[in-house]
């Protein structure tokens, strides 16, 4: 069973495939594929992207880009924190886009059955 932040995280993922309007709020797992899907032929962006990001920590849970392009990482509890702080952002967003996209109305009617 998925938790409530694991709910918005679908939301936000769903959202942001649609418009990319919370791409600020997107964070995928700190692991290879992540590197392997956005660097993969291009290492030295990599390092680029890394050395003037902010990776707290190599072991942190999650990783996203920016608003400059460059790599910051995430613990769990931060990102839910985050994700949890920004709650009724997600949900106002996801209400307005839930008519034109299935898959959003689809991740919020499975958020509102989890807090329910």
């Amino acid at each position: 069973m998925e938790t409530k932040n694991e709910k918005l995280m679908e939301l936000v993922r769903q959202i942001n495939t649609y418009d990319g309007s919370l791409e600020s709020m997107e964070a995928q797992e700190f692991d290879d594929s992540f590197f392997n899907t956005y660097f993969k032929n291009n290492p030295a962006e990599a390092v680029r992207a890394t050395f003037f990001g902010n990776i707290q920590n190599w072991t942190d849970d999650y990783i996203r880009f920016n608003g400059y392009g460059n790599l910051e990482s995430l613990s769990e509890y931060d990102y839910e924190k985050e994700l949890e702080e920004n709650e009724k952002e997600i949900i106002e967003r996801a209400e307005e886009l839930q008519d034109e996209d299935e898959q959003i109305k689809e991740a919020l009617n499975e958020y509102k059955e989890e807090i329910n």
